[in-house]
């Protein structure tokens, strides 16, 4: 069970991370009175303008429900959705909400775990925008040439740089099936080894390039060593002289390795003002007000879905940014977004205008990691737009759920999720679930809701006989795909 447990922390924390930073909290009320007792009411004050680039408005005057807001403030307020340190909305080019809890406020940096993963994606971008790197096509190993003597150069992988940005280079690379207590671990291999850079370029090749995506921090490691070598500054000196300093970003760290090589794959702490910054220059296509920032054509490219399927954190994958759907209020929501460990996001939506920032210490808790995307789609967006009656529960023979009973597997990280009957009621548990009642919304659509998560979705799709081979377990805006084992 606990070797279960460390495949679903490793997996969806989404980062290769020096463990040492990764520190646990004592258990706090997320917000005091002067009195030092627990805070549990809630008014909503619009966030303070104090001229760092981001205008200020309300929750009423962009056009958000304050009711639903303030539903979800109580929540994080009693205890009920835990562990988060921050929440930011920014709305048609204004934050209009701002919040901070366990004690952190907003001149606190952050870590943002593999959000530092979708910026180092922006470096890219703006070395293609200056003709520093010709094209995505490139062969990473023509920006590599004192790397002789690794498999990766000497034998010419033909691994581009668009596969690398896309996860689809083919490496014998495994950080998602291994705990991070288990020396085999690759992600755990790179960060204790003497030379991070040498450790990725002697990795195998298993697939050809560009066929299959494989999440593999090494990438994104090796992405800020092609930013050095193409621009002769390291990816913590292009990004203060290039991205931040426009947009008036001064407060930052960023690790490096003791090799000296900076961490591109997960080492980056910032204040959450400033991850929103990042959020709406993207959303205004690469422009920070009337300045270019990085280009119109990146920003598409690089949010774009590039590699769909089988991916448990999204409905797509593109450049170093995840894409993700969801149908909330009959409306159908999409989003493209940079995702760390422990629940840490930038979240985009271009139809909504909106930007939405979490930093969350869901360190010890794999699940937390879905939580601030279920804020987002049980109270947020729902408070963004026009009110629908609740999809009924709707009553079927309770013969039918025969079919769907059994067992399903994730077979990427090998986790089993039980289907089965009883009385007249159908049920799923997982070792990361309670057991928990699914309700009919179609013949083949249920939800449900667990002390974990506080609800999802559950969809069987079936195969050409008519039966049952798939689930898809919706939560938030993941999909989780489970084969039923025969």
């Amino acid at each position: 069970m606990k070797h279960c447990l460390n495949r679903v922390i490793t997996y969806f924390s989404l980062l290769t991370i020096p463990i040492f930073l990764i520190t646990s909290c004592t258990r706090l009320a997320p917000r005091v009175n002067s009195n030092g007792l627990p805070q549990h009411e809630y008014a909503y004050q619009m966030p303070d303008n104090i001229s760092d680039g981001l205008e200020t408005s309300s929750l009423s005057a962009e056009g958000i429900d304050p009711v639903r807001i303030n539903e979800m403030m109580r929540q994080v307020l009693n205890g009920t959705i835990e562990d988060i340190r921050s929440v930011l909305l920014v709305r048609n080019g204004k934050l209009i909400f701002e919040e901070y809890f366990y004690g952190y406020d907003r001149e606190d940096v952050q870590y943002t775990a593999s959000v530092t993963k979708s910026i180092t994606s922006i470096l890219v971008g703006m070395a293609l925008d200056k003709k520093l790197i010709r094209n995505v096509n490139q062969k990473v190993y023509d920006f590599l040439p004192e790397y002789i003597g690794t498999r990766w150069v000497d034998q010419k992988y033909k691994i581009t740089l668009e596969h690398t940005l896309s996860m689809t280079a083919g490496l014998d690379w495994d950080e998602l099936s291994r705990g991070w207590d288990d020396p085999n671990n690759d992600g755990v291999g790179m960060i204790t080894s003497n030379n991070t850079v040498n450790f990725v370029l002697n990795k195998k090749l298993k697939e050809t390039p560009g066929e299959k995506f494989n999440y593999c921090g090494g990438l994104s490691h090796l992405l800020g060593v092609i930013i050095r070598k193409s621009s002769g500054l390291y990816a913590d000196k292009f990004a203060e002289e290039h991205l931040f300093y426009p947009l008036g970003i001064a407060n930052y760290q960023w690790y490096r390795y003791p090799d000296g090589q900076v961490s591109t794959q997960g080492g980056l702490s910032m204040r959450p003002r400033d991850m929103a910054k990042i959020g709406l220059m993207i959303l205004n296509g690469g422009k920070w007000g009337s300045q270019r920032v990085v280009s119109q054509k990146w920003v598409t490219e690089s949010t774009e879905a590039h590699v769909t399927g089988n991916l448990i954190s999204g409905s797509g994958y593109g450049y170093q940014w995840w894409y993700g759907k969801r149908v909330i209020n009959d409306q159908v929501i999409e989003t493209f977004y940079a995702s760390g460990t422990g629940g840490q996001y930038i979240l985009i939506f271009p139809a909504l205008d909106a930007v939405a920032v979490f930093t969350s210490k869901a360190w010890d808790n794999p699940v937390g990691n879905f939580r601030p995307q279920m804020m987002l789609t049980k109270y947020i967006i729902p408070a963004m737009l026009p009110s629908v009656a609740p999809q009924k529960i709707v009553k079927l023979d309770p013969q039918i759920f025969d079919k769907y009973v059994g067992d399903y597997e994730q077979k990427e990280i090998k986790v089993k999720l039980s289907i089965f009957k009883k009385g007249n009621k159908i049920y799923g548990k997982t070792f990361f679930f309670d057991k928990f009642e699914l309700y009919p919304r179609t013949e083949n659509q249920f939800t449900g809701t667990s002390k974990l998560f506080t609800e999802f979705q559950i969809n069987f799709v079936n195969d050409e006989k008519k039966k049952p081979h798939r689930i898809i377990l919706d939560v938030g805006f993941y999909q989780m795909p489970f084969d039923k084992i025969e």
